[in-house]
């Protein structure tokens, strides 16, 4: 799929640097900049290809022929949330013997045993998460609430308000994003002399 969207990307950006441009006027680059999250720009001007990249996956993943919507980015919020929650979930329940939505001790004891070797540790920190009260049982409700935690881990507020942001790069006003304009959006972004914060990892943002 990598491989798919490479060639895309390639294609794009082989397009007509006026056509490139021509979504986002250069006299909207400090006003694009202003709208967007320092550490989203941060991670912009760093990984540039990267970041054009990832968003053609998710236009084209979770976009339509319009391209991305601000339907489509709450989709990505809520699909990366829902994996976080369903990784959290399935850790603990390979665990439930009796199958009651609930993980005792003795039932997180028998998972570590089968556990190979260097997955102990997590599974065991997991449970100790999970088991609030510390009472020795990992309750239905307190494996939600930690699995709710997981997702908020994942994608923070923080991170799903970045992603929101990328609507301000819609160069026409459509209300919908497309690979040429996150490519005309970046390239203006290079022109314009940013103060921003520091940030680790795309996950940052």
């Amino acid at each position: 799929m990598h491989a798919v969207l490479l060639l895309v990307l390639s294609l794009v950006i082989a397009l007509p640097l006026a056509a490139q441009e021509q979504a986002v006027a250069p006299d909207t680059a400090a006003e694009l900049a202003a709208r967007l999250p320092k550490k989203l720009l941060k991670y912009i001007r760093r990984a540039p290809e990267a970041f054009i990249v990832e968003v053609t996956d998710e236009i084209a993943t979770y976009g339509g022929v319009a391209g991305l919507g601000p339907e489509g980015i709450e989709r990505i919020i809520a699909s990366d949330r829902a994996r976080a929650r369903s990784r959290a979930v399935e850790g603990l329940m390979r665990a439930d013997l009796d199958n009651d939505g609930a993980v005792a001790r003795a039932e997180l004891d028998n998972l570590i045993a089968i556990s190979p070797e260097g997955a102990r540790g997590r599974v065991e920190t997991a449970w100790r998460q999970a088991d609030a009260d510390g009472n020795g049982l990992a309750s239905g409700a307190e494996v939600k609430t930690y699995a709710d935690r997981r997702a908020l881990k994942a994608l923070s507020d923080e991170q799903a308000e970045a992603l929101r942001t990328y609507t301000a790069m819609d160069g026409n006003g459509d209300g919908h994003l497309t690979v040429e304009e996150v490519i005309a959006a970046v390239k203006l972004l290079g022109t314009v002399n940013l103060t921003v914060s520091k940030a680790k990892a795309k996950k940052d943002i």
